[in-house]
């Protein structure tokens, strides 16, 4: 059973990955959002800002737009968030800078970022 209301760090809640649903989720993919808290925490510590998760784990029977059919969201590996105040830019940057061996997109156009923790550099951008 999922514990929502389980806190992560400071600032996030289990429940807040859970946008899409619960449907194939495996309780070794805890860790995976675990590492993204601490990630997502260290990002809104560096700008005072508040975090607002948009898309964390995804069941693979939830379909969307520009979702990839190996979607790192699919093992809680990925999340798409924007910060309250902060420009997207500047969190990229940071991102890029401190966590840069994973992967990471932005959408300038639908303001949120995408950061997953696949181990390895990959970058892109959204046209939506």
């Amino acid at each position: 059973m999922i514990n929502f209301k389980q806190q992560l760090t400071k600032n996030f809640k289990l429940g807040e990955f859970f946008l899409l649903g619960t449907a194939d989720w495996k309780p070794e993919y805890l860790e995976n959002i675990k590492k993204l808290c601490a990630i997502l925490q260290d990002v809104c510590d560096h700008f005072d800002d508040h975090c607002i998760i948009t898309d964390g784990y995804r069941p693979v029977s939830v379909k969307v737009k520009g979702g990839a059919k190996f979607s790192q969201h699919l093992t809680a590996s990925a999340v798409d968030f924007h910060l309250q105040k902060t420009d997207i830019r500047k969190v990229y940057n940071y991102l890029n800078e401190k966590y840069g061996n994973n992967g990471l997109a932005m959408s300038i156009l639908s303001n949120f970022i995408h950061f997953d923790i696949r181990g390895t550099k990959a970058r892109w951008a959204y046209n939506y």
